[in-house]
């Protein structure tokens, strides 16, 4: 009775022990994928076969504990029928202790996915475990299997051919890898389009298998990838003996990958474990086994139970090695940003060949068409016209500009298209087309009541406050019109079409231009005839937006008799009548009884818009209070300013204008033309980038030979670009002897005949006013050069220089210096090896920096009359010289452009760098203390300032609380939220770089920012975001003590009309 009271204690032992393996077993991470072989047979589970198994499971912590080689191994054990053969592969780019901790997961959860199967195979992220009675190693199984998300890329081909290519390239590189303690992989990145989306992919066999095997078995995977996973943003192709993956997320340690492979010393490559086990009878004794077996299985269990608390521990934090394929938390959380970049191709397609059947309407600058992209979406596509007058400048201009800018009532930019001579904009479709679609209509205007219109009245409002004071980037809109408001299918009002924007640093409010752009009947007297513009001139636009909109006619489409009156001075002089005649100018649609005051107070609020002085108008600010306030008293509107025209068009090629007076307005039969003239032309040209005139070669007078010579060739210019196709290089002369005149002209290799001899005209013109009386003068427009001599100059190389540049400086000047030189060496062999009178020595191109978030524009170009070795000369010293005089500098030159939006920063940075700057994290640096690291002060090469949150690595903030607020922040502009400068990814470091301010965090004042910046949050965003962790110490002040809302690391993003939602897992403070 004793024996069977022991007996059944040690099996109630030996089941707690099952139970607790069963346990363990299932609250493991599921595999990425596992196979268990039906046909290869079972054991039992007390078996020599599953003793053997269990031997290898249990033994591969001390093999790898003890080999260098822990990135694959194969080893067996038993004999004959018994024998298993175990092979393990960790990813290649995995260290030691992630390559343990997932294979003890593995040898664990494999035989409990698989029960008593001889043979199967586990893979993880970062480890694949196979096990079989039969010979595995050294023979191929392609047998494949392939995991894909459910997301799709905008352009399907392009991005297909580009996962391709990489994927190729790495294939041939990963097999070609030889010898035992080498292993085969190989990973790697590429750019999509123009660089805004990255593919990151891997490839890697099993060490066993030949080159020829390798490349075999990978290209099977490769090519099996368009019949399954088309288009697919993440791919996965599983087989026993090989395996790759792409993604659109970087998910491998990209610096191990690009650092060389460690040199690992030989390991047996079939070591052979060998378990001697008597057969046979036992000799021993029943107590005997009882005293062995139970303090062994006590000890067993002790141990087992402290191996389960510290992986419930450990499993806390996120797994490294696993990425769930189903839904998460995370998968509320932001979402990269797709790539902007659209094929022609993909354009036609969803316009139908910009069938006329798919036009939605036309602008000054081009044909706005609706399209449906592959995956079914639809969009807006604005075509600019090949002879717009909205060249590359307003193009990058409105491309660079919306692509920075949220809010729900500002249109969303999803992409754009440069090929072939196209320049494309893709925006989100808005099904209600434009206001004036509706609002000028007689019939469609019964569809827009009061409060419909109100409220669009206030959507642009929000807007425009948006971007004259919320956002970061402060910006004037410049064309401000009806056919601009876009609506929505809930008839919200979105403000588009950026292409005449202007970017003002934060405090500037005004600026003068030499090219006056936009919409007569919206431009603001200042703007229209002087060329000033503030954020004052977009008032006046709203306000007469407003007047429209309450009105429901067009500025300058009131009919009197013959007379066509302007609108401002209709509605001016029948407020000044009384209120009497104050419905004379409200939509007669309108139920304007009920809403009488509501009405009113909006005429009144259009007129303060309005006013002939600038100082008089009010801001956006203020008049967003006035719409949502009927308690804020509405000052007494001055004399309305307005210029009585016999029409309305668009004035999009015009200059700025003279200060003298008399103003005459023209309009032409075509729609949408107009232009102002001034009778007396001004006389100044904008100035060149750069002039030189010579003193050494004399002076000619006033009425000599030598002026009528130069006049003469200088007249002609216009004639001669006329009648030549060579229009980018010309050289000619006229005179004789002294008196011979030598001319070159040059224009830049990209721009069109047009563009040259207006550059030419304005050149010919201010030239020889710079250079009065000189013999020889050169200068330089962005877009032309003009040079003339007394001596000769035509096939002679000149090389002395001159340089122009910014004083901005970019974070990583090494590397940036190193690209530059780069792309511009490989520009300079090009253009010096084009020959042939008509062409050009002429290249330009691009090149990324460092993880491809900034770009590096270039161009180079050599005179045509120089020599391929001239050429290369010249070109040379000028690439040699940037070093000394420009070390660092991110423009190489000046001009209007250079007010107009610029490239986003790199938001890349090396470890290094952040080190020096926060003095090796020094005490003294440190700003403050979170949840998930410390923050520090940092100084940038460049001078600048920065706050530098450094992630602690146990800090419950995972990776995806980290891309969370990367990507978040990176998406949001706003003054009243921290501006996100940069991030830093290396040796296990997850930090992030923000804007310094100096006074610290809130804890006791400030509030109205603080409701600014939520409300955008909130309402105004595109992204409808909840901070959840919003508190004093997330509050920084800046130096204006101006608050700005921080720390997005729990933020979550809602769709538009989502309020709340649960969570299982509840952060904040």
């Amino acid at each position: 009775m004793a024996t069977m009271t022991i007996a059944s204690e040690n099996l109630l032992l030996l089941l707690s022990v099952l139970v607790i393996f069963t346990s363990l077993a299932t609250s493991l991470p599921d595999f990425v994928h596992y196979l268990c072989k039906d046909n290869n047979g079972n054991y039992t589970a007390n078996s020599t076969y599953s003793s053997n198994l269990n031997t290898l499971l249990s033994n591969l912590s001390s093999i790898i504990g003890t080999s260098n080689n822990y990135q694959f191994y194969n080893v067996s054990n038993g004999k004959t029928t018994d024998k298993v053969n175990l092979i393990w592969m960790c990813r290649g780019d995995v260290t030691k202790e992630d390559c343990l901790s997932c294979l003890n997961d593995s040898r664990i959860l494999l035989p409990n996915v698989c029960p008593n199967r001889k043979e199967a195979t586990g893979w993880y992220d970062y480890c694949m475990l196979r096990y079989s009675n039969r010979s595995i190693f050294g023979i191929m199984d392609s047998t494949l299997w392939e995991i894909h998300n459910n997301g799709n890329v905008s352009d399907v081909n392009e991005f297909n051919q580009v996962a391709a290519d990489l994927m190729q390239n790495l294939r041939s590189k990963a097999a070609a890898i030889s010898g035992e303690s080498l292993i085969k992989f190989d990973a790697g990145e590429a750019k999509v389009g123009a660089g805004f989306q990255t593919v990151y992919a891997h490839v890697q066999c099993t060490n066993d298998l030949s080159e020829l095997e390798c490349n075999d078995c990978l290209s099977g995977g490769i090519s099996y990838i368009p019949t399954c996973c088309n288009g697919k943003k993440r791919v996965r192709i599983f087989t026993p003996s090989c395996n790759l993956r792409y993604d659109t997320q970087l998910y491998f340690d990209s610096l191990s990958v690009l650092s060389p492979q460690p040199s690992l010393s030989p390991a047996p490559s079939s070591t052979t474990a060998t378990a001697t086990l008597k057969q046979g009878k036992s000799n021993l004794s029943s107590t005997t086994v009882i005293a062995i077996v139970v303090p062994v299985v006590s000890l067993i269990i002790l141990l087992l139970i402290t191996f389960v608390c510290i992986y419930f521990r450990r499993k806390k934090k996120p797994t490294k090695y696993f990425e769930t394929q189903g839904e998460s938390e995370a998968d509320c959380e932001i979402e990269p940003i797709e790539t902007l970049q659209f094929d022609f191709q993909t354009i036609m397609d969803a316009t139908n060949n910009f069938s006329v059947a798919n036009k939605l309407g036309e602008g000054g600058f081009g044909i706005v068409y609706k399209g449906r992209l592959p995956n079914g979406e639809e969009v807006a596509i604005k075509r600019l016209s090949r002879n717009s007058d909205q060249g590359d400048i307003e193009f990058k201009n409105e491309l660079l500009l919306v692509a920075k800018l949220q809010h729900r009532n500002l249109a969303r930019l999803l992409g754009f298209c440069l090929e072939i001579g196209e320049r494309i904009l893709v925006y989100e479709f808005l099904p209600n087309k434009s206001l004036d679609y509706f609002i000028f209509d007689p019939v469609k205007r019964l569809l827009l009541d009061w409060e419909g219109r109100y409220k669009i009245i206030e959507g642009i409002a929000r807007g425009l406050l948006y971007l004259h004071e919320d956002s970061q980037l402060r910006i004037i809109h410049r064309d401000l019109k009806a056919s601009n408001i876009l609506l929505d299918e809930k008839m919200n009002a979105k403000i588009s079409d950026f292409g005449m924007a202007r970017l003002f640093v934060e405090n500037q409010t005004r600026g003068n231009t030499l090219r006056v752009v936009g919409t007569h009947g919206y431009m603001a007297p200042e703007y229209a005839l002087h060329g000033q513009f503030s954020i004052k001139s977009d008032v006046f636009s709203f306000g007469v937006l407003l007047l429209e909109i309450v009105s429901g006619h067009k500025n300058g489409d009131i009919h009197n008799g013959e007379y066509v009156e302007h609108l401002i001075s209709f509605t001016w002089k029948k407020w000044m009548e009384g209120s009497d005649s104050v419905s004379d100018i409200v939509d007669q649609t309108l139920e304007s009884s009920r809403f009488r005051n509501e009405i009113t107070r909006c005429i009144h609020i259009g007129l303060l818009c309005v006013q002939e002085n600038v100082a008089d108008r009010p801001t956006m600010a203020t008049v967003v209070m006035m719409l949502n306030s009927e308690s804020v008293i509405l000052p007494i509107p001055s004399k309305a300013a307005y210029v009585t025209m016999n029409n309305a068009g668009d004035l999009s090629n015009g200059r700025r204008l003279g200060e003298s007076g008399n103003y005459a307005l023209q309009t032409s039969s075509g729609a949408n033309e107009a232009s102002i003239t001034d009778p007396h032309p001004p006389t100044s040209q904008p100035d060149f980038v750069h002039y030189v005139c010579k003193d050494n070669n004399g002076n000619y007078t006033a009425n000599s030979t030598y002026s009528s010579n130069l006049n003469t060739l200088l007249s002609n210019l216009s004639s001669i670009i006329g009648t030549t196709n060579d229009y980018r290089f010309y050289n000619l002369s006229n005179g004789q002897n002294t008196d011979k005149v030598n001319l070159i002209w040059m224009c830049r290799g990209d721009v069109t005949k047009e563009d040259c001899l207006s550059c030419l005209n304005d050149s010919r013109i201010l030239l020889p006013k710079v250079c009065p009386n000189q013999k020889e003068a050169t200068g330089w427009y962005d877009y032309c050069m003009l040079r003339y001599s007394n001596r000769s100059i035509f096939g002679i190389m000149d090389s002395n220089r001159w340089e122009i540049h910014n004083k901005k400086n970019v974070n990583d000047a090494n590397e940036f210096n190193q690209v530059a030189a780069d792309l511009m060496q490989s520009l300079r062999s090009k253009a010096a090896a084009i020959s042939g009178e008509s062409l050009i020595k002429f290249s330009a191109g691009e090149a990324k920096v460092g993880a491809g978030f900034q770009t590096v524009y270039a161009h180079v170009k050599c005179t045509n009359d120089l020599s391929e070795l001239e050429c290369n000369e010249c070109l040379t010293e000028g690439i040699s010289h940037i070093p000394t005089c420009c070390n660092g500098k991110i423009r190489q030159g000046a001009s209007e452009a250079d007010y107009e939006i610029e490239p986003i920063e790199t938001l890349q940075f090396h470890f290094q760098t952040i080190m020096d700057a926060t003095n090796n994290f020094s005490i003294e640096n440190k700003l403050g203390e979170g949840g998930f690291g410390l923050v520090y002060k940092g100084r940038l090469p460049n001078g600048k300032e920065v706050a530098v949150k450094r992630l602690s690595r146990n800090s419950d903030q995972g990776d995806i609380e980290f891309k969370n607020e990367l990507l978040l922040v990176a998406k949001l502009q706003h003054r009243n939220l921290v501006r996100l400068l940069g991030f830093c990814l290396e040796t296990g470091e997850r930090i992030l770089v923000y804007e310094f301010l100096p006074n610290k965090s809130l804890d006791y004042f400030i509030f109205v920012g603080i409701a600014q910046g939520l409300l955008y949050l909130h309402e105004d965003s595109q992204l409808r975001i909840i901070h959840r962790d919003l508190k004093a110490s997330n509050i920084l002040l800046d130096e204006q003590m101006n608050p700005k809302i921080a720390d997005f690391g729990m933020a979550r993003l809602f769709v538009e009309n989502q309020t709340q939602e649960n969570t299982v897992r509840i952060v904040g403070t």
